[in-house]
């Protein structure tokens, strides 16, 4: 008897998830794992995240922009049932630090119009969820699904309109609650600019605890071709760290305002 105890013990237990412990590999194992059953695999990333974003001169740096590693294959082809390819794919990271909680940011982020929220990021935005979103916030229910259609322009010449699928999703982790957020576009967005294509887009941000305020950990990957618009790679990395950097500042000033 002491013997099958032993080994049913020693079948029983794993080691715990190794997860990265850099950012540029960080960002994407948070998104493969961000809609696990079991998230013990996110916990422990959520967690390494932290200890990164703590070091010195590491949360400084990711304010400025980080580039990171791009997803695999695997991780995309698990999110729906549509073919796409990481080949062609840019990462990029920001983060933000918030005088706000996580709470603040969630329900902003869940229940405020997102067009009013980033007017000058979005000209419509419009999303149904799969069920009523205010517990969300506050941990009553811990995942929220949605699906959202946005319509933006781009110095005020080219229209996008993007179709995406959203997933929020609350984690308690030795750090404190943290609330992770990925989405992204189940078509191919529609470009009004001959020769501009979004072929592919994967966003991910973490909010964290930070004493009485929270830093928020922004990625995006990106498929995009700009036709005989004058765009390098470097350049492209650089439009999406505007992109998330100026997010960043229209929610913070967004909260500070109401």
């Amino acid at each position: 008897m002491r013997l099958a105890l032993l080994i049913t013990l020693l079948v029983g237990c794993k080691a715990p998830p190794e997860a990265p412990t850099q950012l540029e590999e960080l960002a994407a194992y948070v998104f493969a794992h961000a809609w696990d059953d079991d998230t013990e695999e996110l916990e422990a990333g959520v967690v390494n995240l932290d200890a990164w974003l703590s070091k010195g001169g590491n949360l400084e740096s990711t304010i400025e922009g980080y580039q990171i590693t791009q997803l695999d294959q695997e991780t995309v082809d698990a999110i729906d049932d549509n073919d796409r390819s990481v080949s062609d794919l840019i990462g990029a990271s920001v983060a933000h630090q918030s005088a706000f909680s996580p709470r603040d940011l969630t329900y902003t982020l869940v229940m405020e119009d997102q067009s009013e929220v980033f007017p000058k990021i979005y000209d419509v935005y419009e999303r149904e969820y799969d069920s009523d979103p205010s517990c969300f916030p506050g941990h009553s229910c811990t995942e929220l699904e949605a699906a959202a259609e946005s319509e933006s322009s781009w110095a005020g010449l080219i229209r996008v309109v993007s179709k995406n699928h959203i997933q929020f999703r609350w984690v308690e982790t030795e750090v404190g609650w943290a609330m992770v957020h990925r989405s992204w576009l189940t078509e191919p967005a529609d470009v009004s600019y001959d020769g501009v294509k979004v072929h592919a887009q994967y966003f991910l941000a973490v909010t964290l605890p930070d004493g009485d305020g929270a830093v928020r950990m922004q990625a995006t990957w990106i498929d995009s071709e700009y036709g005989a618009l004058p765009v390098s790679e470097d350049y492209a990395k650089q439009l999406v760290v505007n992109s998330m950097q100026k997010q960043g500042d229209t929610l913070e000033e967004w909260l500070e305002e109401n």
